[in-house]
């Protein structure tokens, strides 16, 4: 009896052992929240969404795989980013903005893109692109200092520096403006 009480023990033990051996090994080195939490952040989300209303309808939504949110300064640093500004009216479509990286100020709600920034207007089919890109929720106006490109069509253009009022649908390219209309 002791022979048999001692082998089943054993085959506990082992059987513990194996699984925590595979879960060791296969567990990641940190977890995902560990990852994105750093001394500055005080919590970190996974596939974050914001979106901004006013009454009952929908402003502008910011999505992005990862953030880490401080409360103090109350911003967040966003990873792989989309904004998208809705329209209210029949002038043109919903326009959506994309990242690598950006920033979330909560309390001014500038929202800030950074690397491989494009902005395409859903219907148009106009690209614009760049390396970084200030929105200004309050004022509904995005703008840069930065290089530009912009393709509408058989309409190419550059620049540097650009202002987007979205509400008037109205963009200015600031500086150094070179446009090319192709005709068939």
């Amino acid at each position: 009896m002791r022979i048999l009480l001692g082998l089943s023990l054993l085959a506990v033990c082992a059987f513990l052992l194996v699984s925590l051996f595979r879960n060791y090994v296969g567990a990641p080195e940190s977890s995902t929240v560990d990852a994105l939490l750093s001394a500055e952040a005080d919590f970190a989300l996974k596939r974050l969404s914001y979106t901004e209303t006013q009454g009952q309808q929908r402003q502008w939504t910011l999505e992005a795989v990862n953030a880490k949110y401080d409360n103090d300064s109350e911003t967040a640093r966003l990873e792989d980013v989309s904004l998208t500004l809705f329209r209210s009216d029949a002038q043109g479509g919903d326009l959506m903005l994309s990242s690598q990286s950006g920033q979330f100020d909560r309390s001014s709600k500038l929202v800030e893109l950074q690397g491989d920034v494009r902005i395409l207007q859903h219907g148009t089919g106009y690209l614009l692109q760049t390396d970084r890109l200030l929105y200004d929720a309050e004022t509904r106006v995005v703008y840069n200092e930065q290089p530009v490109q912009f393709e509408a069509g058989k309409l190419k253009a550059r620049g540097v520096g650009l202002r987007f009022d979205y509400i008037q649908s109205r963009l200015l390219l600031q500086d150094k403006v070179e446009a090319v209309f192709t005709v068939d």
